[in-house]
């Protein structure tokens, strides 16, 4: 018979020989409960609390029995903390290797801290402990619990709306059930629901694992007519399953599930892939998820900046500003994407505008690929150049995002399946524009007086091969999609198009922002839209009419749609006077104060116009005299009258080409406005016109000034009306014809100074 005097020489014989080893008497003592060890090594409360600084009250209350416990706490070891409660109930889940915690003790210490008056735990976290005995399958505690008579409702919800016996069920642990069942324990409603979608989710995955198809067929029939089925955690678990046994078939079957569950982090799903095949699926499967999801306040406003033409930054926050231009390549051509999707209903021919969308959709597709499921290595470059070398072949359109650091430019790829012929065209409306994608014979086609940005659609009488697609790096992360080093950039290009001709030169105005990955991509797709229509019809200038004025339109509805919203944002900020009211102001007054006034463009006005509207009366006080009298009334003016600040129309406001504005706070972008107010009313009254000036820029707290192309005039500005009449100081841009004012505030005071002069003069 095992008897009490054996038991303590076994734990004298284990205490020895791990005193033996070097582990401190006190913790061997404690680990095999040697109790009579135990009174001897803590004889009074200093050697016990010397010895828990680094040996923790859970260890004890897993290690020691009953009585030794009892004797410690009369030690002053206080036991009866809300944490130590807990861990005597249910064990720590740092110390999981501790033994488990037996009913018998836990029973034994609460009745001793009862009768000791110092069980002072409240009921809310009695039934917290309740609830979690059975959420962790501590069935011990569960027993005490019930044996203390400590749970005074059986039935009592937490907070996720459930019952402690259903958390019994879910986990079926039958010790547990037993003791619920025993008191009177029943499910709620909700419960019963919970417990049926996890019962099928059972089901349905063990379907899944087993490759059973005849059960997955069932199981998703029966989805179909019960979408209670459905939940967020058991359906991503059935898609994690279905990526993980590559179980194309039925991911393709989840599709007509997107709009009735939502999915999280949807990215995650892309990292347990390891078939091309799955990895295809996948993002077909993605794609096809709602997009209607909330954009942030701070992706809006560089949205803003890409869609309507503004640079610098918005105050988004306190201490905090937002740069709105710029952006990746993959996000500008998602923003692609859904602007053309959206336009699909506009379109005057929707098939090529749903190829152009298809185009989008493939490089998107293969980037996320590249970026989130395989490593990118040789054989990965490889295989994406082979895709779409594989895709131009097929005839159907590509459209890629090419560049160097900093900036990117536009490629879009067609093949005429029936002729053999090539239409690659490069767009660019930066950085050296058409110079920069022009071949050496492309260059004699360009004329002196064409605008110097815009689209080269060459046209190839041979088929491209694998060499020209292995220029291209792919996943490089927000560098872009597909970079390109610039040194080897026409080099390349032009060993590929030494031969091509030039089919069409599209032209465009200079991008005025840095928003290069938005509107380079949006101009190759304008000539995706040239060569489809080309292949269509056999005729370049009806071509040619076809794409402008399907570009005029779909850049007509990116910008009103974006305005509408624009608008509803302002509107509601407005009303909820929220943090954001004041970085939309900004944004609003940007656009009008930099746009209404281009050249020839009604639309711009129209817009400037109805934006102008919504503002509050105070903030369209601090602006009526910066902007024309028809700006403030309901009648939308013609290009003809459209003067720019004041009410005058002199020449100079009313054909000048470009004004922009990138003050990146509200204050600083009036107090500049004004200035700017002040310097065109000079310049008109010496004579110049928008013929002269052709565009002015501010940038932070300067001015530049763009003349016309004559050297003599610019120096005559420059050197003769400001820095020797307005003795302003000036910074040359060698080689362009444009110049430098870098201090605003001195410009602003001398400025006010000569019209001060000038009245003073007249009185």
């Amino acid at each position: 018979m095992f008897t009490a005097h054996n038991r303590n020489a076994k734990k004298q014989k284990q205490y020895n020989s791990d005193v033996m080893e070097g582990i401190a008497p006190a913790r061997a003592a404690i680990v095999y409960d040697y109790s009579a060890k135990i009174k001897e090594l803590f004889r009074n409360s200093e050697n016990l609390h010397r010895f828990l600084e680094d040996f923790s009250l859970e260890h004890l209350l897993n290690y020691c029995s009953s009585d030794t416990l009892i004797y410690l706490f009369n030690l002053g070891i206080n036991l009866s903390s809300v944490e130590i409660v807990k861990a005597l109930f249910l064990g720590d889940p740092e110390y999981s290797e501790l033994p488990v915690t037996t009913t018998e003790k836990i029973v034994d210490i609460v009745n001793y801290l009862k009768t000791q008056e110092k069980f002072n735990i409240n009921q809310e976290v009695i039934y917290q402990i309740y609830i979690q005995s059975c959420q962790k399958n501590k069935e011990n505690a569960l027993a005490a619990l019930l044996a203390l008579d400590l749970i005074k409702n059986i039935n009592e919800e937490d907070t996720e709306g459930h019952t402690a016996f259903y958390y019994a069920l879910l986990h079926k642990n039958q010790t547990s059930i037993d003791l619920l069942k025993e008191k009177g324990a029943v499910l709620n409603t909700k419960d019963i629901m919970e417990l049926e979608k996890a019962t099928f989710s059972e089901q349905f995955t063990t379907a899944i694992q087993q490759t059973d198809h005849g059960k997955i067929q069932a199981c998703l029939h029966q989805v179909m007519h019960n979408k209670q089925l459905l939940s967020q955690k058991h359906y991503r678990l059935w898609l994690e399953l279905a990526i993980q046994y590559n179980n194309t078939h039925l991911l393709n079957e989840f599709t007509q599930f997107n709009q009735d569950v939502a999915i999280a982090n949807v990215d995650d799903l892309f990292t347990k892939v390891t078939t091309m095949e799955m990895a295809h699926a996948l993002f077909d499967y993605t794609a096809g998820l709602s997009t209607a999801a909330v954009t942030s306040a701070n992706a809006f406003f560089l949205t803003a900046g890409l869609k309507l033409n503004l640079g610098g930054k918005v105050s988004v926050a306190t201490h905090r500003q937002e740069k709105i231009e710029g952006g990746g390549a993959a996000g500008n051509l998602i923003l692609l994407r859904e602007l053309i999707r959206n336009y699909l209903s506009h379109a005057i021919d929707t098939q090529i505008a749903t190829e152009n969308v298809e185009a989008i959709d493939y490089t998107l597709k293969i980037n996320k690929i590249v970026s989130s499921c395989f490593s990118n290595n040789a054989h990965t470059q490889q295989l994406v150049h082979s895709l779409f070398l594989e895709r131009y072949l097929s005839g159907k359109p590509l459209l890629m995002t090419i560049g160097w650091t900093e900036h990117g430019i536009g490629l879009s790829i067609r093949l005429d399946k029936k002729t053999n012929k090539t239409y690659l065209s490069i767009s660019n409306r930066g950085e050296d524009g058409l110079q920069a994608i022009a071949t050496e014979r492309a260059k004699t086609a360009l004329l002196p007086d064409q605008p110097s940005c815009g689209t080269i659609i060459y046209e190839l009488n041979e088929l491209l091969d694998i060499n020209f697609f292995k220029h291209f790096e792919i996943g490089l992360g927000k560098a872009g999609l597909f970079c390109y080093p610039q040194d080897n950039f026409m080099q390349d290009v032009a060993a590929t198009l030494d031969k091509a001709c030039v089919c069409e030169i599209i032209p465009a105005n200079p991008q005025s922002v840095g928003n290069c990955a938005y509107v380079n991509p949006m101009r190759a797709i304008q000539a995706l839209t040239y060569s489809s229509h080309l292949i269509n019809s056999g005729d370049k200038e009806v071509a040619k009419k076809f794409a402008i004025d399907e570009y005029m339109r779909l850049n007509e509805f990116d910008k009103n749609d974006f305005c509408k919203e624009l608008s509803n944002r302002y509107q509601i900020a407005e009303k909820e006077k929220s943090n954001d009211l004041k970085p939309l102001t900004h944004l609003i007054l940007k656009f009008i104060l930099s746009h209404h006034h281009i050249k020839n463009n009604v639309s711009n006005f129209r817009r400037a116009h109805e934006l102008f509207s919504i503002l509050n009366e105070e903030v369209k006080e601090k602006i009526r005299g910066l902007i024309p009298e028809r700006i403030l009334s309901p009648t939308i003016a013609t290009p003809s009258s459209l003067a720019l600040f004041d009410n005058k129309t002199n020449d100079m406001t009313s054909s000048i080409n470009q004004i922009l504005i990138d003050s990146d706070n509200l204050d600083e972008l009036l107090r500049h406005a004004h200035t700017l107010t002040k310097l065109i009313d000079l310049l008109s009254e010496k004579g110049m016109t928008g013929n002269d000036i052709l565009k002015i820029t501010i940038q932070q707290n300067t001015f530049i000034l763009y003349t016309k192309a004559d050297r003599q005039f610019k120096l005559k500005v420059k050197d003769g009306f400001f820095e020797k009449e307005l003795q302003v100081k000036t910074k040359n841009v060698r080689g362009q014809y444009e110049f430098i004012l870098p201090n605003i505030e001195q410009l602003d005071a001398i400025l006010t100074n000569q019209r001060y002069g000038q009245a003073k003069k007249v009185m």
